[in-house]
This record gives C-alpha cells, sequence and structure tokens, in this order.
C-alpha cells in the first residue's frame, strides 16, 4: 500500500499551507491518490520507521539522497529489502559535504511535540548547528549555532536537549532550551564525550576521560535531567575505566551503564551507579570468542602484520539491548563487522555466539534494534533478525545500492502524529503494553 499522506501530514493543511512547505526548502513525496486513503484510526496499529539522517558524519560512503529518509520497517520485513519511502529534505544539511568529520553526528526523536533534532556540522566549530524539524509537516522549525556536536539527547518531555560538543569544544556538553534551540548551560571543558539517557529521561549518563580535578578523573558522571545538576558520580578509584572514545549506552531498568573501553585488559565494562559496582569483561581473542572462526580458512591466514584475524581482539562499539535487558546484540567495529550476542542476565555479560554479516563491508561498529527487538539494522544498512541474527536484508536507494548510516534512529506514527521515537544513541527500551 502506498503511503497514507495524512499519516504525515495530518488532515487540517490546505493546499495553501503545503505549497509553503515546499517553498520553505522542505520535500515532501505523497502521490495525489495517497490523499483519497482514509485517516489511520487511532486503534490501529502504528507505522514504524527507521529514520536514516544523510550525509552521515561516519559513514560518509555511497550518499545519494541528503536529508531526513523515511524507511517504513513492516514493509521492509514484507519485502527483504528496505526502501526509501519519504524525504525531509533540509537546505543545511543539502550543503554539507560528504567525509569522515563533517554531516550529522547526533539524531533524537521526541514523541511528544513531533520534532526530530540534529546535530551538524559543515566542517569547523563556526559551522556547528542543531536543526530542529517537525517530522509530521516537514517544515523547519530553527537552526541554531552550537559550540559542537554529538550524539545529542532530548528528554521525553520535549524540554531539553543534552548535547556532548566533543568533536570541536574539547569534549565538553551543554544543555539546550528544546523549544528555542538556545545553551542553558555549557559543562566545563575536557568534560565528557559521550551521553546516555534512559527511557524514562529523568537522567543522563556521561562518561569523561578528564576532569578538572585528576583524582576524579577517568569516570561517569549522572545528571539529574531537569535541575541539569551531577546527581551521582564513579571515578577512576572506583574502577571506572575509560578509553580514547568512550562509548556508553544505559540498559531499561537503568540499572547498568555499558561502557566499551578495551584497556587494561578489559573490553567492556558494567556499571551500576546505584551499587557503585563495576564488572569487567576481559579481553579475548576471536579464537577464544569464537570455536567456529576454523571453519573460515580466511580467518586463520596470516596478514599484513603476521598476524591471523582470529588471534586479533573485537573492539565492541554499539549495543542493541533486546526488550527483556538480558539479551544484547553488541556490533565490533572494524573490516569485519560482526555481531556478537551477549547475556546481560550474568556479570560480568557472558558471550554466546558470533554472527557474521557475510561479505567483508567495513562499518564503524554501530547497530540498532527496534523497540520490539525484532529486527536491527547496522552501519553497514544491513537488517538482521532480531533473535537469531539472520541476515534478512539491506536498506537500499532506489538503485538497489546500500544506504550506510551510523546514527538511525525508531519513529512510530500514528493518526498523524509520533507516538513514539528514540535516540541514535538507543537505550534499552522495556516491551511495548499489549
Amino acid at each position: 500500500m502506498r503511503p497514507n499522506r495524512r499519516e504525515f501530514l495530518g488532515t487540517g493543511l490546505s493546499a495553501a499551507a503545503l505549497a509553503a512547505v515546499g517553498a520553505a526548502g522542505t520535500l515532501l513525496r505523497p502521490s495525489p491518490l495517497e490523499a483519497q486513503e482514509p485517516p489511520t484510526r487511532p486503534s490501529e496499529s502504528p507505522k514504524r520507521y527507521f529514520l536514516f539522517a544523510q550525509p552521515d558524519g561516519s559513514e560518509a560512503r555511497n550518499v545519494k539522497q541528503k536529508g531526513i529518509l523515511f524507511v517504513n520497517i513492516d514493509d521492509g520485513l514484507a519485502k527483504g529489502r528496505w526502501e526509501i519511502e519519504r524525504v525531509i529534505e533540509v537546505p543545511y544539511l543539502s550543503s554539507l559535504r560528504n567525509g569522515n568529520g563533517p554531516g550529522i553526528r547526533g539524531v533524537a526523536v521526541c514523541a511528544a511535540n513531533n520534532r526530530c533534532y540534529l546535530s551538524a556540522s559543515q566542517g569547523g566549530k563556526e559551522s556547528c548547528r542543531l536543526l530542529c524539524v517537525d517530522l509530521i509537516t516537514g517544515n523547519l522549525i530553527y537552526e541554531k549555532p552550537v559550540p559542537g556536536l554529538g550524539r545529542l539527547q532530548v528528554t521525553p518531555d520535549g524540554a531539553t536537549i543534552f548535547l556532548p560538543v566533543d568533536w570541536f569544544a574539547g569534549e565538553s556538553a551543554c544543555a539546550v532550551d528544546a523549544a528555542t534551540g538556545e545553551v542553558k548551560r555549557l559543562y566545563p571543558a575536557r568534560y565528557f564525550h559521550h551521553l546516555a539517557m534512559g527511557p524514562g529521561g529523568k537522567f543522563i549518563y556521561a562518561a569523561y576521560k578528564n576532569h578538572p580535578d585528576p583524582k576524579r578523573a577517568p569516570g561517569l558522571h549522572v545528571l539529574d535531567a531537569k535541575s541539569l545538576e551531577v546527581v551521582q558520580e564513579m571515578t577512576g578509584q572506583d574502577g571506572v575505566l575509560v578509553g580514547s572514545e568512550p562509548h556508553i549506552q544505559v540498559d531499561a531498568a537503568e540499572r547498568y551503564v555499558c561502557s566499551h573501553c578495551r584497556m587494561r585488559g578489559v573490553a567492556m565494562q558494567m556499571i551500576e551507579p546505584a551499587a557503585k559496582k563495576v564488572h569487567n569483561l576481559p579481553n579475548q581473542t576471536w579464537r577464544e570468542l569464537w570455536p567456529d572462526f576454523a571453519k573460515h580458512e580466511e580467518l586463520t591466514k596470516p596478514g599484513r602484520d603476521g598476524k591471523a584475524w582470529a588471534d586479533g581482539m573485537p573492539s565492541y562499539h554499539g549495543i542493541a539491548y533486546r526488550p527483556d535487558g538480558r539479551r544484547a546484540w553488541v556490533a565490533v567495529e572494524g573490516n569485519r563487522p560482526d555481531l556478537v550476542e551477549f547475556d546481560f542476565g550474568v556479570m560480568p555479560p557472558k558471550p554466546l555466539r558470533v554472527v557474521q554479516e557475510g561479505a567483508l563491508r567495513s562499518g564503524k561498529g554501530w547497530v540498532f534494534t527496534s523497540r520490539r527487538g525484532d529486527v536491527l539494522v547496522g552501519s553497514t544498512g544491513r537488517v538482521h533478525d532480531g533473535q537469531s541474527g539472520k541476515l534478512l536484508g539491506e536498506v537500499v536507494y532506489a538503485d538497489g545500492s546500500p544506504i550506510y548510516e551510523s546514527k538511525p534512529c525508531e519513529m512510530h506514527i500514528r493518526g498523524g502524529k509520533v507516538v513514539f521515537g528514540s535516540a541514535s544513541c538507543a537505550c534499552g527500551y522495556p516491551a511495548e503494553a499489549g
């Protein structure tokens, strides 16, 4: 079925309003026939979308369409091929060049106001922008200069954006008024690299490598999303390790903050802020982690450095939590973007199995799961079954070439309104009601 025009635009926009939207530089692609379809009933299941924002600042390959791309999850499951259903073109995004650094570095969706927030840059601090776009009308709400860019988070009520500005501001962070785009607070320089937020939106989790007081570095801060104050801290004295780029994510219950460190013999840490405990997953070679490596002859041949791939250690990166919070998929960064399934119900986490994506395709090691946990998509555009890890297909452009995206997020639309939205660096989410 063709996408329902009213699903995106609501039922009250006039022809003049639609013309104004087009004049503002936003491209909406409904068919005239779609306007004849009845509006979606509130009792019906929402339409589920992956949102891809291009050009991606990390996966800057094969960019053929710039803007916010809507990819229908369930249509893709039916076809075995995930295609673009709608595009919102934003002038600033269209002006971005491709390359590692410039581009989009963070995306978050807020269901409370139907808005999408994007952090992007043309390649320097002076060009860093925070953009706000209405996902239903396609209107650009604002485009504001900000001190830097990174993987942002927005509170569920649409009040505050937390933005790590590590790329050009010395690894700091700021709190922004989501309604206006104005910075409310800039945290001290050399503080935060990566932020995570639990599904409740009450707390922000921030890993930092450096601190004005060296005795307190590295560490993890827990910030109150309303007061903007630090309410809890764990430091290196508590056993916290923070690598060169501390990527962190939090589970649905907000019990554990997972940090990928790969230092001092530790591959991953599970940090319990409430209990002030740290659980370390030791480094393992692929031979130790994956008994089936011997079935793949190419993995045992020495490379240019004289070492076989199987003797190397995986560099864990993105995490895709399942709704039950016990199992999770962890992506590996590098030339072999494999997926490793972990049991997070035991501490330290226990690796269960490795799933290869098939063809060797370099990736940044990000993976994102749907809220239901039925599908997951990697930064190489490949889509897997959320339970078995089986490769199902790819997210592609109209010509069939893959869309690379390290910052996908999810959005549900029902009755002309966004009813669920996530951020690109997603936390775990509890199972959907019903």
